[in-house]
């Protein structure tokens, strides 16, 4: 059998993120053809057609956010690394999230909200013990807050974060992965830059502490990279947090890019003074860049924002 990473399972996870279940049970590759409510979608296509037997019947048509994890397990390694990593019998009815999360309470792998942390790499379950109602992958675990890639959220694979004490969260399965080996990565800066005690940058407040200061062409060793565009490093004897952007390196996470809602009034924000400079409104389907979300202090839920060259807090 093939070795089960999370690490594997995450970036499959993350590479299917804005692919939306389609009209009929067609175009089923293409991320946002044929787009539409009938619940027909490729994860559970390729399951039906290469692995027959995984389920206890074809799933194409069906609610899919259970099948989209499973998916991502096979595609990590193979299908029976898969089936025993998730605890899943042949022919087993883990396509719905009630038996899957019995699979691996059966299995004494199953963490309520609560009692123990998350990991990245964990399956995330939705409702109450026993009346689980959606799934998800883990693929970050910070400062209190869970952070997930979910099939079959608003009709498509879609990225979410949550309070670990959120109370729509019942719990999490452990699937049984391999243990990774670490590979030192050493990183050069292209400009100067700083690394900070948390993965975000809060100008305003100073949550986050400057813990080093770096010039461009210093080396750092690679620790982790959050997903959403930042990496734990270490210089010397510091670490700490820096923005990706730093890097000249393409495995690296890009801040993510994001569409407003809805109109929305935020702080301004002088990055020369480091102060207010003033608020603004920013118009529904305005495009802008998530530089980080402020996790601790005055602006803590506050999303740190660019436009253009602006800077914000959303």
């Amino acid at each position: 059998m093939s070795k089960h990473y999370a690490s594997k399972v995450i970036e499959i996870a993350l590479s299917e993120v804005g692919y939306h279940e389609k009209a009929s049970n067609s175009q089923l590759d293409s991320k946002t053809a044929n787009s539409g409510s009938g619940n027909f979608n490729k994860f559970a296509a390729f399951i039906d057609k290469h692995y027959p037997g995984f389920y206890n019947f074809s799933k194409n048509g069906y609610d899919w956010c259970d099948i989209f994890n499973d998916y991502c397990h096979i595609k990590a390694s193979d299908m029976e690394t898969a089936r025993k990593a998730l605890y899943q019998p042949y022919e087993s009815c883990g396509a719905g999230c009630t038996y899957s999360a019995g699979y691996f309470r059966q299995n004494g792998a199953f963490i309520n909200r609560g009692s123990g942390m998350p990991k990245p790499g964990d399956q995330i379950f939705f409702g109450t013990p026993g009346k689980e109602y959606h799934t998800g992958i883990v693929v970050k675990v910070a400062d209190g807050k869970v952070y997930t890639v979910e099939g079959n959220s608003g009709e498509k694979v879609s990225e979410h974060c949550y309070y670990m004490t959120d109370s729509s969260i019942a719990g999490y399965g452990r699937p049984k992965y391999d243990k990774e080996e670490a590979k030192k990565v050493t990183l050069t800066l292209t400009d100067n830059g700083a690394i900070y005690k948390y993965a975000y940058k809060d100008i305003l407040g100073g949550a986050s502490k400057k813990l080093k200061s770096l010039k461009k062409g210093d080396k750092v060793t690679f620790i982790e990279d959050d997903g959403w565009g930042w990496c734990k490093v270490k210089s010397g004897d510091v670490t700490g947090w820096m923005m990706n952007s730093h890097f000249k390196n393409s495995s690296l996470s890009k801040f993510k890019t994001l569409t407003l809602s809805a109109d929305k009034t935020v702080t301004v924000v002088d990055t020369k003074t480091k102060k207010k400079a003033g608020t603004k409104t920013l118009k529904k389907g305005i495009k802008y860049t998530l530089i980080c979300s402020i996790e601790n202090g005055t602006y803590k839920g506050k999303d740190y924002i660019k436009v253009g060259s602006a800077r914000y807090y959303l």
